[in-house]
Protein backbone atom coordinates (compact mmCIF):
# COMPACT_ATOMS: atom_id res chain seq x y z
CA UNK A 1 0.00 0.00 0.00
CA UNK A 2 1.43 3.31 -1.09
CA UNK A 3 0.76 6.74 1.36
CA UNK A 4 0.82 9.65 0.34
CA UNK A 5 0.38 13.21 2.30
CA UNK A 6 -1.18 16.37 1.54
CA UNK A 7 -2.16 19.51 4.01
CA UNK A 8 -6.02 19.67 4.33
CA UNK A 9 -6.32 22.92 2.79
CA UNK A 10 -4.86 21.68 -0.48
CA UNK A 11 -7.71 19.24 -0.90
CA UNK A 12 -11.82 20.48 -0.53
CA UNK A 13 -14.51 18.39 0.14
CA UNK A 14 -15.68 17.38 -3.55
CA UNK A 15 -12.15 15.60 -4.07
CA UNK A 16 -13.98 12.46 -3.71
CA UNK A 17 -16.20 13.46 -6.74
CA UNK A 18 -13.16 14.44 -8.88
CA UNK A 19 -11.31 11.42 -8.14
CA UNK A 20 -14.22 9.04 -8.99
CA UNK A 21 -14.83 11.17 -12.09
CA UNK A 22 -10.90 11.13 -13.68
CA UNK A 23 -10.30 7.65 -12.51
CA UNK A 24 -13.39 5.47 -11.71
CA UNK A 25 -11.93 4.58 -8.29
CA UNK A 26 -14.56 5.44 -5.24
CA UNK A 27 -12.93 6.09 -2.21
CA UNK A 28 -15.64 5.52 -0.16
CA UNK A 29 -16.84 2.12 -1.84
CA UNK A 30 -19.78 0.64 0.98
CA UNK A 31 -17.91 -2.85 0.29
CA UNK A 32 -14.70 -2.49 2.29
CA UNK A 33 -13.15 -5.47 0.41
CA UNK A 34 -13.44 -3.73 -2.58
CA UNK A 35 -12.12 -0.53 -1.83
CA UNK A 36 -8.63 0.36 -3.56
CA UNK A 37 -8.38 4.20 -1.96
CA UNK A 38 -8.80 5.06 1.45
CA UNK A 39 -8.65 8.30 3.02
CA UNK A 40 -7.26 9.57 6.25
CA UNK A 41 -7.05 12.41 8.61
CA UNK A 42 -3.81 13.13 11.01
CA UNK A 43 -5.87 15.71 13.30
CA UNK A 44 -2.32 15.98 15.14
CA UNK A 45 -0.05 16.88 11.80
CA UNK A 46 -3.24 18.13 10.10
CA UNK A 47 -2.40 16.34 7.07
CA UNK A 48 -4.41 14.84 4.34
CA UNK A 49 -3.41 10.86 4.15
CA UNK A 50 -4.48 9.26 0.91
CA UNK A 51 -3.86 5.17 0.72
CA UNK A 52 -3.95 2.81 -2.73
CA UNK A 53 -3.44 -0.11 -2.80
CA UNK A 54 -0.19 -1.43 -4.60
CA UNK A 55 -2.60 -3.36 -7.71
CA UNK A 56 -3.90 -0.16 -9.11
CA UNK A 57 -1.77 2.40 -10.70
CA UNK A 58 -2.55 6.09 -10.19
CA UNK A 59 -0.31 9.06 -9.89
CA UNK A 60 -2.82 10.65 -6.77
CA UNK A 61 0.48 13.48 -6.82
CA UNK A 62 -0.86 14.02 -10.60
CA UNK A 63 -4.21 13.79 -9.68
CA UNK A 64 -3.88 16.04 -6.71
CA UNK A 65 -2.14 18.85 -8.86
CA UNK A 66 -4.83 18.92 -11.68
CA UNK A 67 -7.27 18.61 -9.17
CA UNK A 68 -5.98 21.63 -7.70
CA UNK A 69 -6.23 23.24 -11.34
CA UNK A 70 -9.81 22.45 -11.69
CA UNK A 71 -10.80 23.76 -8.27
CA UNK A 72 -8.54 26.95 -9.03
CA UNK A 73 -10.48 27.30 -12.56
CA UNK A 74 -14.28 26.91 -10.82
CA UNK A 75 -12.97 29.53 -8.38
CA UNK A 76 -11.66 32.21 -10.78
CA UNK A 77 -15.01 31.81 -12.98
CA UNK A 78 -17.05 32.41 -9.97
CA UNK A 79 -15.25 35.16 -9.05
CA UNK A 80 -15.34 36.38 -12.45
CA UNK A 81 -19.03 36.32 -12.84
CA UNK A 82 -20.36 36.68 -9.69
CA UNK A 83 -18.36 39.56 -8.24
CA UNK A 84 -16.04 41.29 -11.08
CA UNK A 85 -19.05 40.98 -13.74
CA UNK A 86 -21.55 41.61 -11.75
CA UNK A 87 -19.96 44.32 -9.83
CA UNK A 88 -18.73 46.25 -13.17
CA UNK A 89 -22.26 45.87 -15.38
CA UNK A 90 -24.54 46.79 -11.83
CA UNK A 91 -23.21 50.04 -12.25
CA UNK A 92 -24.96 50.88 -14.76
CA UNK A 93 -27.56 49.01 -15.30
CA UNK A 94 -29.93 51.92 -14.11
CA UNK A 95 -29.47 52.47 -18.31
CA UNK A 96 -30.89 49.09 -19.18
CA UNK A 97 -33.51 50.13 -16.56
CA UNK A 98 -34.84 53.58 -18.32
CA UNK A 99 -34.47 51.65 -22.03
CA UNK A 100 -36.43 49.03 -20.68
CA UNK A 101 -39.08 51.82 -19.32
CA UNK A 102 -39.08 53.45 -22.73
CA UNK A 103 -40.03 50.38 -24.46
CA UNK A 104 -42.61 49.05 -21.86
CA UNK A 105 -44.34 52.44 -22.31
CA UNK A 106 -44.34 51.87 -26.21
CA UNK A 107 -42.38 55.46 -26.35
CA UNK A 108 -40.02 54.91 -28.99
CA UNK A 109 -38.66 58.61 -29.11
CA UNK A 110 -37.81 58.58 -25.56
CA UNK A 111 -36.30 55.12 -26.74
CA UNK A 112 -33.97 56.33 -29.22
CA UNK A 113 -32.90 59.81 -27.52
CA UNK A 114 -31.71 56.69 -24.14
CA UNK A 115 -29.75 54.52 -27.17
CA UNK A 116 -28.02 58.00 -28.25
CA UNK A 117 -27.45 59.75 -24.95
CA UNK A 118 -26.34 56.47 -23.94
CA UNK A 119 -24.55 54.80 -26.20
CA UNK A 120 -20.36 55.17 -24.60
CA UNK A 121 -22.41 53.37 -22.06
CA UNK A 122 -23.34 50.64 -23.61
CA UNK A 123 -20.03 50.26 -25.37
CA UNK A 124 -18.82 50.05 -22.35
CA UNK A 125 -21.01 46.93 -21.28
CA UNK A 126 -20.60 45.13 -24.23
CA UNK A 127 -16.93 45.15 -23.62
CA UNK A 128 -17.29 43.74 -20.50
CA UNK A 129 -18.78 41.02 -21.42
CA UNK A 130 -16.49 40.47 -24.47
CA UNK A 131 -13.36 40.67 -21.62
CA UNK A 132 -15.75 38.56 -19.43
CA UNK A 133 -16.18 35.68 -22.51
CA UNK A 134 -12.43 36.13 -23.31
CA UNK A 135 -10.86 35.36 -19.53
CA UNK A 136 -13.48 32.84 -18.88
CA UNK A 137 -12.37 31.34 -22.42
CA UNK A 138 -8.44 31.51 -20.89
CA UNK A 139 -9.37 30.56 -17.56
CA UNK A 140 -10.97 26.92 -19.15
CA UNK A 141 -7.67 26.63 -21.33
CA UNK A 142 -4.99 26.95 -18.35
CA UNK A 143 -3.22 24.01 -18.04
CA UNK A 144 -1.34 25.65 -14.49
CA UNK A 145 -1.48 27.16 -11.06
CA UNK A 146 0.77 29.82 -12.41
CA UNK A 147 -1.61 30.57 -15.43
CA UNK A 148 -4.69 31.09 -13.22
CA UNK A 149 -2.60 33.24 -11.14
CA UNK A 150 -1.66 35.53 -13.57
CA UNK A 151 -5.67 35.40 -14.62
CA UNK A 152 -6.65 36.24 -10.66
CA UNK A 153 -4.59 39.48 -10.83
CA UNK A 154 -6.01 40.68 -14.28
CA UNK A 155 -9.40 39.72 -12.58
CA UNK A 156 -8.29 41.85 -9.93
CA UNK A 157 -6.89 45.03 -11.36
CA UNK A 158 -9.34 45.10 -14.44
CA UNK A 159 -11.02 48.18 -15.24
CA UNK A 160 -13.03 48.97 -18.73
CA UNK A 161 -12.04 51.49 -20.64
Amino acid sequence: MKKYFFTKEIISDDFRDYLLQQTGVDPYEPDITKRKIWFGYNHETNELIICVDDDINLDIESIVANYQVFNKKKVLIDNLRKTKVADLLSKTDYVIIKLQEAQVLGDETKYQELLEQYNSVLEQRKQIRAWNDDVEKRIQEATTREELETIRQEIASYEPA
